[in-house]
């Protein structure tokens, strides 16, 4: 029965390392071959007027990712960067509380990866809290080559591999301190013979 115990445990550790180093250079080669689309959806400088904010409606699939860039030209100036639904969009511009998907608060610039969770109107708004003019950079480029789901696929088997080796050192740990403890009682029981 120790044997068939101590049998299983080690297989778990070798079956989850095993697993854990094919998973995780599947993961990286999937962060890697991520290419970006020669041509941004939106480059430009724009001004955002004091105490206000522009706005930009992206349409997207569910599942596409975007890399977003904001920049404020000025270094000593500052802006608020949103990722939100439509009806977020007006909730924010009745000055209603709204939820944003993104939130980039007090920011000089800004890079973030987003991945629309439903297919339609994605609003990116840069807000301006300044009394002055912010000249601000944009650029909005599809990302090809990222799922999001694949990656957490992969991430939810390296936390499974990850456990797998974790039970199998438990299981030979237990085995062998019980083997120690047992040689250690037949010690003293044939000593005090």
């Amino acid at each position: 029965m120790k044997r068939f115990v101590l049998a299983i445990g080690l297989i778990l550790i070798v079956a989850g390392t095993l697993s854990l180093i094919y998973v995780r250079e599947k993961t990286l080669n999937l962060i890697y071959n991520v290419s970006y689309s020669e041509e941004p959806l939106l480059k430009e400088l724009v001004n955002v007027p004091p105490e206000d904010y522009v706005c930009y409606i992206v349409e997207l699939n569910k599942g596409e990712v975007i890399l977003v860039s904001v920049v404020v030209v000025d270094i000593l100036k500052y802006v608020d960067v949103y990722v939100m639904d439509g009806e977020n969009f007006n909730k924010y511009t009745k000055n209603w509380g709204f939820n944003a998907r993104i939130e980039r608060l007090n920011v000089n610039n800004t890079i973030f990866l987003y991945a629309a969770e439903y297919t339609g109107e994605h609003y990116i708004v840069i807000e301006n809290k300044e009394t002055d003019c912010n000249t601000v950079s944009i650029s909005i480029t599809p990302v090809h080559g990222v799922f999001l789901t694949e990656i957490s696929t992969y991430v939810t088997i390296s936390i499974a591999c990850f456990i797998a080796i974790i039970l199998g050192i438990i299981q030979v740990s237990v085995v062998s301190i019980l083997f120690l403890y047992k040689r250690l009682r037949r010690g003293k029981v044939e000593g005090e013979a």
